[in-house]
């Protein structure tokens, strides 16, 4: 378009609608619009220079709104924000790359909202409902990343005839960890959010049973529950019978054992999950012994059952896990191998092999001797590429899971 443009549409009494967003792509000048006599209205797409009067899109829009309120809920008494918060001037365009935590597609439509960037804390005795934030951000239906991590959240995660998490079917990524003042049962009804690619709700006040629904996430990657004592009940069968076949990342570890948790048999249905890369259900109370089934799952780089009360040997046919780089399954009630068989893990040292960390102590019988434990070591230094082994540490960094997510 040149500089100046003039386009005229007045006395059309049958024009209906809004300016165009897509006009804003064409405008490197002054737009000369004339609209009288039209039912044309709506807000102008910013960027867009006309010489009528209209508000801002960004201004006027449905989501202009929502973040609107979400930033009365953050300027309330006792909620404090970083630097980023002052970003969100009004009179601003919120798509224009300015406000702090948003991302947009287009020139008014939020896709992801990052809170965490803003450093939000909440000192008592105010509070930051998790629900009171969703029903501020209603508007926002496009949204496909919300990080809701460590900002003080606490109230019921749903509520019969309020707006839920769930309310936003196009999310792919959901972190509502380090929230513990959360709480409430893990809702069946998020299944609506069939795109979800992530989900983590660590370390927050969540209870209840894993929900056998959660098998419609079809393109799930990574579920994170890490530190959540009040997830109880067993592991549902119907994720791995219903194939989540996309999962990669599976972490339900618990600290500290005792405080509840997960229990009874691991389903033998989890080796569907094919393309897992990292397992880990440490501190629970899943009993009887590791599944033959889960011979399968050649992609691990990371199994982690360690601190449960499981029982019988090690499974041989684990020898073809050859991607295994963490193996750990300390204090257990787990029994040598029969008639002084090699154990499968010896199996995953040497040349081309990933094997790093191995923490097999503290169950009913020995695994691994001394003299074993130093022959594999160096059998590890002195492999193609040479490999450190970290053994019966299961702190160290080579043994944490996150190092290998």
């Amino acid at each position: 378009m040149p500089k100046t443009m003039a386009l005229y549409v007045s006395d059309n009494k049958q024009l209906t609608g809004s300016i165009p967003a897509s006009w804003v792509h064409f405008a490197t000048g002054v737009l000369c619009l004339s609209l009288d006599n039209t039912q044309v209205g709506g807000c102008l797409p910013d960027g867009l220079v006309v010489d009528i009067e209209l508000e801002p899109c960004s201004v006027v829009s449905p989501e202009a709104a929502a973040l609107a309120q979400l930033k009365l809920l953050l300027e309330a008494p006792g909620i404090s924000a970083g630097p980023g918060l002052s970003t969100w001037a009004g009179g601003t365009n919120y798509c224009g790359g300015s406000w702090a935590g948003i991302t947009c597609e287009g020139p008014s439509t939020v896709i992801d909202l990052n809170l965490t960037a803003l450093a939000i804390s909440v000192q008592g005795p105010a509070t930051l409902p998790l629900l009171n934030v969703v029903a501020a951000l209603s508007n926002l239906t496009d949204l496909q990343t919300l990080s809701l991590a460590g900002i003080g959240l606490s109230g019921p995660v749903h509520e019969p005839g309020r707006p839920s998490l769930d309310s936003f079917t196009q999310l792919r990524h959901l972190d509502i960890s380090g929230n513990p003042a959360l709480s409430g049962d893990l809702p069946s009804s998020w299944f609506a959010m069939r795109g979800l690619t992530t989900l983590d709700i660590s370390a927050t006040g969540i209870k209840g049973t894993l929900p056998e629904d959660f098998a419609a996430f079809q393109e799930l990657r990574v579920f994170r529950a890490v530190a959540c004592p009040g997830v109880t009940g067993s592991l549902p069968p119907a994720w791995g019978l219903l194939k989540l076949e996309r999962l990669r990342v599976l972490d339900l570890s618990l600290s500290a054992p005792g405080r509840g948790g997960l229990g009874g048999a691991l389903p033998a249905a989890f080796a569907q999950l094919e393309q897992l890369q990292v397992l880990v259900l440490s501190g629970h109370n899943f009993n009887g012994s590791l599944p033959q089934a889960w011979t399968r799952l050649s992609q691990l780089r990371v199994l982690d059952v360690s601190r449960n009360s499981l029982t019988g040997s090690l499974p041989k046919w684990y020898a073809s896990m050859l991607q295994l780089a963490v193996l750990k399954v300390h204090d257990n009630q787990l029994v040598p191998a029969t008639s002084g068989s090699p154990e499968f893990f010896e199996y995953l040292v040497g040349d081309g092999l990933k094997l790093q960390c191995l923490c097999v102590g503290n169950n009913s019988g020995v695994l691994l001797d001394a003299a074993k434990a130093a022959e594999l070591k160096r059998r590890a230094q002195a492999s193609s590429p040479p490999a450190q082994l970290v053994i019966d540490q299961p702190t160290d960094r080579l043994c944490v899971a996150q190092a290998w997510q």
